[in-house]
């Protein structure tokens, strides 16, 4: 017997317009030896693993959807100045362009590229799967600005392209530093932006980061860089949201090692500073992205010593100005076990907005840095991974399912699934489990 009430199941029709919408998002960092971990093995008690995301060469052509979700291809954008670049056209519709409208209630999924391709033949086979709607593309800022005020969004362009000629609406991820020695820009530091380098664990590679909180001239860059996007896809009916990434990963996390932890510290970090930072951030996205939504992503700790209990008031007041501003809140730290789920300062988040109106296109992600469920090989790794099993898998679905009741289901529910995941529950792909598939499709339809 089913755990949760059969709804009819809905035909995918894009994103959520006039209604609320809720996300689910399982983060996804493939082909690492478990999806990129820093935030959820620091949680843990684990080093975090810091792989670089790989950069891909991307050249297929530019395209825009027609109506009924066709595409034209053009030829794609390349380098230039923000002068030269053009924007997409306007929407006729008053309302975020790329948002169909449809009755709230329904559960989706979407899938986070992390640490993969960001297109290419390799994915054909996660594009075939039956529920999926749509993916996270994470563009480089270093890529996409190589100098200040020059930019160049072919790569990005192309990935987004490439997508929705398969149907499928992205999420374009910004993160303003990653573990990769390019991300972010190098030439931010000969405009002022002060330098934190450290060493995130003994005899780690050295990282060097912008100290982003009371700095004017950090935040001079990261308005002329969310300019520059927005004028190029604000409105843009390929890009449902825009994730407005402020710290590490995009998350609101400043840094999950132990070295950042006393780095940033040393370097005048305060959780007030970083509280108004994240405000600051977040006013940026929406000054320059007012018809395509944005998202601000959370995370259950900003550094090693300060997480779950004692972020949880300030991360509360940041989800409210968030909203109040317009943008969509990701709460990255789903877990299978629901007493680990309930340190982390998510609910109370979704609590505070109960007297907050909700803005048309609303969502809220909800997700973690590692797999919700796993191969039997996979749970012999580590105990971290031991309970991703499907009963593990169900667990976290159904805790997803307990948060959405806390909004009283006013809005769409989307996953985003992992890797593992996603080729377990698509019967086209060759690791297809249909005991995973059974897991999804009695979630799918739940009430």
């Amino acid at each position: 017997m089913s755990r949760w009430p059969p709804r009819t199941r809905r035909t995918p029709n894009g994103l959520c317009s006039g209604v609320p919408a809720l996300l689910l998002v399982l983060s996804i960092c493939g082909g690492c030896a478990d999806e990129w971990s820093g935030l959820s093995s620091a949680l843990a008690g684990a080093d975090p693993d810091t792989e670089s995301i790989p950069t891909t060469g991307l050249i297929v052509g530019a395209g825009e959807l027609r109506a009924g979700g066709a595409v034209d291809a053009t030829p794609g954008q390349g380098a230039g100045t923000r002068a030269e670049a053009t924007s997409p056209q306007p929407s006729p519709s008053p309302e975020v362009a790329g948002i169909t409208a449809i009755e709230p209630g329904n559960i989706r999924l979407y899938w986070d590229l992390h640490g993969e391709p960001q297109y290419g033949r390799s994915l054909e086979i996660f594009a075939s799967h039956p529920d999926l709607e749509g993916v996270i593309v994470r563009p480089h800022w270093w890529q996409v600005e190589p100098a200040r005020g020059q930019f160049d969004f072919s790569a990005l362009e192309a990935a987004i392209s490439w997508w929705a000629a398969r149907g499928k609406q992205v999420i374009i991820r910004n993160a303003v530093f990653v573990p990769d020695p390019h991300q972010p820009p190098e030439w931010l530091y000969d405009f002022g932006v002060e330098a934190i380098v450290y060493e995130p664990r003994a005899a780690a590679e050295p990282r060097r980061v912008p100290r982003v909180w009371d700095s004017p001239e950090f935040e001079k860059l990261l308005d002329e860089y969310v300019q520059a996007l927005a004028e190029r896809y604000d409105g843009d009916p390929r890009v449902a949201y825009v994730w407005a990434g402020v710290g590490h990963l995009g998350y609101t996390t400043a840094d999950a090692s132990p070295g950042g932890d006393t780095a940033f510290r040393e370097a005048g970090w305060t959780p007030e500073k970083w509280e108004e930072y994240i405000r600051s951030a977040v006013d940026i996205y929406a000054s320059h992205f007012v018809r395509t939504p944005t998202l601000l992503a959370t995370s259950p700790l900003w550094l090693r010593s300060h997480g779950f209990d004692r972020i949880a008031p300030a991360m509360s007041r940041l989800a409210v100005h968030a909203v109040e501003h317009g943008a969509s809140l990701f709460l990255n730290g789903l877990d299978p076990a629901a007493e680990e789920y309930a340190q982390r300062p998510f609910s109370e988040m979704l609590d505070s907005l109960a007297s907050t109106p909700l803005p048309p296109y609303f969502a809220v992600f909800v997700g973690d840095d590692w797999s919700l469920w796993v191969d039997e090989e996979r749970r012999e790794e580590s105990d971290h991974q031991a309970e991703r099993d499907e009963e593990g898998f169900r667990a976290a679905l159904d805790t997803a399912l307990q948060e959405w009741e806390r909004l009283e289901r006013r809005s769409d529910l989307i996953l985003v699934l992992l890797k593992p995941e996603l080729s377990a529950t698509n019967p086209n792909d060759p690791a297809y489990r249909p005991e995973v598939r059974a897991v999804l499709t009695e979630f799918l339809n739940a009430e």
